[in-house]
């Protein structure tokens, strides 16, 4: 299938929502109790939908096996690495941490998550995205299209609400350090 809007705004949203299900259900076994891992109030890890995004484009020529492997794992990882860098420090706190992992680069990055995105990402271009293009062919455009847009624009304000409201709980708490008082918002 062609790579335009609809098509990546299909990869992009369904790929958001499996990561945040991927995320959720991995740090709820792990604590026992549920965990809402999206940085945004929806169901969605929008770095999943946006790395999934860039692979498409990036490896729309499916290179070699090998040469796809590494190519997603380098780009997962960088993305991964440019994701915890901005998220700690818009919101003054680690997302994750893989400081007990063997191979890190400042607890952002590691060698089996980097493995383990190679693999994940090789799977999505070979078969995953493939998959995906063929049940949104068989939707009516009439309907799709629409829905796309809507899903598109409603993903956006979430993702900026989350933004904002990180950026403005930061501008608070530097204000109260700087002040010494509580400022409510």
């Amino acid at each position: 299938m062609e790579l335009n809007f609809y098509s990546l705004s299909v990869l992009y949203l369904v790929y958001s929502f499996l990561g945040w299900v991927g995320e959720t259900v991995v740090a709820t076994v792990k604590g026992r109790r549920f965990a809402n891992r999206g940085v945004a109030s929806g169901p969605f890890c929008f770095i999943y939908g946006f790395t999934a995004v860039l692979l498409a484009i990036s490896f729309a020529d499916r290179p070699s096996p090998l040469l796809l492997f590494l190519g997603c794992a380098i780009d997962a990882t960088v993305v991964e690495w440019l994701t915890a860098k901005l998220l700690e420090r818009v919101d003054r706190r680690r997302w994750w941490d893989y400081s007990g992992k063997r191979f890190n680069v400042d607890g952002y990055i590691c060698l089996q998550y980097s493995l383990l995105w190679g693999a994940l990402g090789t799977a999505t271009v070979l078969w995953g995205n493939g998959l995906l293009f063929k049940l949104y062919g068989l939707l009516p455009q009439w309907l799709v299209r629409p829905l796309l847009w809507v899903s598109i624009t409603i993903s956006l304000l979430d993702q900026l609400g989350a933004v904002s409201a990180e950026v403005a709980l930061a501008m608070a708490e530097g204000a109260r350090r700087v002040l010494g008082c509580d400022i409510a918002l």
